[in-house]
Parts: structure tokens; sequence; C-alpha cells
């Protein structure tokens, strides 16, 4: 939300399980100005986010998920088919822009419910937002170069 809100603060964000407060109704931006890339760990087994049986996209998410990330693939102009490989118990889906700038990385745990863990600090910050800087002027950049 804040990345949304303010996307001129952050270089990069990695929310861990639900991108949506089951709470409320599910508003998706209309942009997100200047882009955020998102980096998006969850268990398999998370009740807020997984459907196993019936989920959508690549990763069986629950439908307000899906319908936030095909919206900030949609936004961001990505490719809609994802780079797809397995490290360990996370299988990890990379959406990538025109430069081939990993703008939305899903990382689908295995076994794990609507947890966070100790490794995943370390996976968000060494995987994906060590990776992205901003320069004084606010041009995002991705390992140095400009997005």
């Amino acid at each position: 939300a804040l990345a949304q809100k303010a996307p001129e603060v952050f270089a990069a964000v990695s929310p861990w399980s639900a991108l949506v407060d089951p709470d409320h109704d599910l508003v998706l931006p209309e942009k997100i100005d200047p882009a955020v890339p998102f980096m998006f760990l969850f268990g398999d087994r998370d009740w807020l986010v997984s459907d196993r049986e019936n989920g959508e996209m690549e990763f069986k998410v629950t439908a307000p998920i899906a319908a936030f990330l095909r919206n900030l693939i949609r936004l961001y102009g990505l490719e809609e088919k994802p780079l797809e490989y397995t490290c360990g118990e996370i299988s990890w889906y990379v959406f990538r822009n025109k430069k081939n700038v990993p703008m939305l990385k899903v990382g689908r745990v295995a076994g794990m419910t609507h947890a966070n863990y100790p490794r995943e600090s370390w996976i968000a910050y060494d995987e994906f937002l060590c990776r992205f800087s901003k320069t004084e002027d606010g041009t995002l950049l991705y390992m140095g170069e400009a997005v």
C-alpha cells in the first residue's frame, strides 16, 4: 500500500504473504508512477494467498491476488509469461520489462503457511531489494543501469 501511495520514496518493495487486505475490497491502482519493482513471497499453504485447487496464474493464487498481479503486469508493460525456476523450497516466477529488468518477482514457498521464515529477510534483500536504487533525481536503477 505504501509503494502505491508514495512510489517516489521506494526503489523496490517486498511485501510478504497477502498483497491485499481480506477485510477490504480490492482497489486496483490506475497507475504507480514512478514504477516500483515488487518481489512477492508466499507459502503454498497460505490461506490468504494460495488456492492449490482453483488458483489462478502459474503459481495458483486467489482471485484478488491474481487481479493485483495482473494489474501490475499491465501497468508496467511486463511480459505475460514469466521466467520460471526453482531454488530449494522456492519456485520463482519472474516478470521482466522490455529492458529485461525483473519488475515483478513472485516466489512460492513449498509447505509454508501464512508465516514468515527467517531466511525470507535475507532473500528479500540479497536477491531483490539491493539490486535496485535511485539517483538523486529519482531515476530508478537496476544493478547500476537506468530502468
